[in-house]
């Protein structure tokens, strides 16, 4: 702003004005529209024509409104005195995108295109966004220019994957210069040349699996009888839920614990979840359900059990449902001096009248067994198939005494 006396302006940017007044005067305060300016410059060459809203040859500077956004671009390549320049990046109050710049005016501003004297150039950007960081025989985020020598070859690796704001995109392809689906690439050097890194969001295929047996009913979005395949966008949470047992041609199957990959989960959880950022197998491992058998001996323990399910009595072992169980003990046993002979099974508190010293039955349920011996006692198993506990300890005593002579 200025202030005009009698028509004539005063300095500018004089916000107080103090005149001697003698008679009639007209004072004015004019206002005018801010005006932002910006010096476009080029290193380490002038003369450099630059495009876009200031047309003209390096240094200049040019006048906009506040608030004015304006784009400039510079050429790649610029011959001097002989000698071939080429453009490196922008640097200054601007947002570099390659060859253009973008400034916003709201602030007097200095932009510099840089320019290396040099052979060749490799141009790298990546979308939908830029600023994404390369590494290799580069270090620096996109878009961006870098000068090599001629028959150089240079390494180029992009990250697999980038994030933007709660945006995640997956590495997809190399263009340009090069077509290629690998992060990591090499080019020769043997002239200028421009590779882009294309990104995008990816969905990723969850395949479901079950093991020792097929056709479980598993929930992922709705139940389905596995195997099957779900495709969900990446990063998605997906929960899957799986029967505590089932019935599957006549087998009852409990189940043990979810697989994701190759990695167990923990036992016993029938419910599971994870984030999908790749494709994964997830399989839901059962095992036969099975019932505890428990064998024992009586008077004395550490009979040897022989069968289907063998062992030193007392022990126990898990049978699968609907298995045949066969167990036979010797009919007789010397010990201490005495001869024990085998006298009947207990099956669940039932004696059972087997042939020989054998027992065979379905396992349907937890189930307990014993193999009574005969110690010529009288009264040594009531009517209840319970083994009386005085009579018990007498012929023990009478074990230790004979086996201590």
């Amino acid at each position: 702003m200025h202030w005009t006396l009698n028509g004539t302006p005063m300095p500018d940017g004089q916000a107080e004005l103090q005149p001697d007044i003698t008679g009639p005067a007209s004072v004015r305060c004019v206002y005018e529209l801010a005006r932002r300016i910006i010096s476009i410059e080029s290193s380490p060459i002038t003369g450099v024509y630059i495009t876009g809203g200031a047309n003209g040859n390096t240094n200049l500077a040019y006048g906009f409104e506040d608030g004015h956004d304006l784009i400039l671009t510079a050429p790649l390549r610029v011959a001097k005195e002989g000698l071939d320049y080429v453009f490196i990046r922008w640097s200054g109050d601007g947002i570099a995108d390659g060859q253009n710049v973008s400034v916003w005016m709201n602030s007097d501003k200095r932009v510099v295109a840089e320019y290396h004297l040099g052979p060749s150039t490799l141009s790298i950007r990546s979308i939908p966004f830029s600023g994404v960081r390369m590494s290799g025989d580069v270090d620096c985020s996109t878009a961006f220019i870098v000068p090599f020598d001629d028959g150089r070859t240079v390494s180029i690796v992009a990250p697999a994957v980038i994030q933007t704001g709660e945006t995640r995109l997956c590495f997809v392809r190399w263009t340009g210069s090069i077509s290629s689906n690998e992060r990591a690439i090499e080019l020769l050097m043997d002239q200028d040349k421009s590779i882009t890194a294309e990104y995008e969001v990816r969905n990723h295929d969850v395949i479901v699996h079950s093991e020792p047996v097929s056709g479980v009913p598993v929930f992922l979005t709705t139940v389905r009888p596995t195997p099957f395949t779900e495709r969900f966008k990446d990063m998605t949470t997906v929960y899957l839920r799986a029967p505590a047992t089932l019935d599957l041609a006549g087998t009852t199957w409990d189940f043990a614990h979810w697989r994701l990959d190759s990695t167990d989960q923990p036992a016993g959880q029938t419910e599971f979840s994870f984030d999908v950022d790749a494709d994964h197998t997830v399989t839901a491992v059962y095992t036969e359900h099975t019932f505890m058998l428990s064998v024992l001996s009586s008077p004395l323990p550490g009979i040897q059990v022989g069968g289907t399910h063998p062992g030193s009595a007392a022990y126990a072992a898990q049978v699968a449902l609907n298995s045949p169980v066969n167990l036979m003990v010797p009919p007789q046993i010397a010990i201490g001096g005495m001869n024990l002979q085998f006298a009947f099974w207990i099956v669940n508190g039932q004696k059972i009248a087997a042939p020989g010293s054998q027992v065979s039955f379905m396992m349907q349920a937890d189930t307990a067994v014993m193999a009574v011996y005969d110690w010529r006692l009288k009264g040594d198993v009531n009517e209840d198939c319970k083994i009386n506990i005085l009579d018990l300890i007498d012929v023990r005593n009478r074990l230790n005494q004979q086996c201590s002579q």
